[in-house]
């Protein structure tokens, strides 16, 4: 949707290939992860049900579907919420990553909860960076267009908080995660976790 030539340092899929077959492309991938969460033999058939009801609301209407809905609203100024944009369009899918795994356990409710929380707030802060390393790296490091939300007159945070109060809220962000992590699981339980936490704001691109 933002006509970006290239990603990762490779072409696009519309530019490498073509629009029609990057849709088609982008459509067999979110079915082949249903396909993959049915066929699973590790988990039962509640724990299946469980997330493939999770995965469509984070995907769907509720959840990215719409960020990214408000995103291209608010180019033409109808919308100005960049924090529940945020939420929505990228915080949605890691929140779900997080928590996958422990739906449908009983006893392992309370890890849920804080995962949850844990996932939104990642997801936030991965987003806030985003915007922050487009606004202050080149393109070759980004492996993308640095131009990309100047030129389509994106809302990010940088554009409403400046650079320096961005990167202060995703630590914030961060640090509020690993905490949360540091008291709710044991060192070994916590470990990537806290990596992941740590990458989400010292990440180059």
């Amino acid at each position: 949707m933002d006509n970006d030539h290239i990603r990762r340092g490779q072409p696009t899929s519309h530019i490498k290939f073509n629009e029609a077959t990057a849709i088609l492309t982008g459509d067999a991938l979110q079915a082949l992860a249903y396909e993959t969460i049915v066929s699973s033999s590790a988990i039962n058939q509640v724990q299946k049900i469980s997330s493939i009801a999770a995965l469509t609301k984070a995907c769907g209407h509720q959840g990215m579907i719409l960020g990214q809905q408000y995103d291209l609203d608010a180019e033409d100024g109808n919308y100005d919420d960049i924090q529940k944009i945020h939420e929505l369009k990228t915080g949605k899918l890691i929140q779900v990553a997080m928590t996958m795994p422990h739906l449908g356990i009983e006893q392992q409710s309370n890890q849920l909860i804080v995962l949850d929380q844990i996932g939104k707030d990642l997801g936030l802060a991965f987003q806030i960076m985003d915007d922050v390393l487009e606004a202050s790296s080149d393109s070759n490091t980004l492996g993308k267009s640095n131009q990309s939300d100047l030129l389509n007159k994106k809302l990010t945070y940088v554009s409403v908080f400046g650079k320096q109060e961005s990167v202060n809220q995703a630590k914030t962000l961060s640090n509020a995660c690993i905490e949360k992590l540091e008291s709710s699981f044991n060192k070994q339980e916590a470990a990537d976790l806290i990596e992941l936490a740590k990458f989400m704001v010292t990440r180059k691109s």
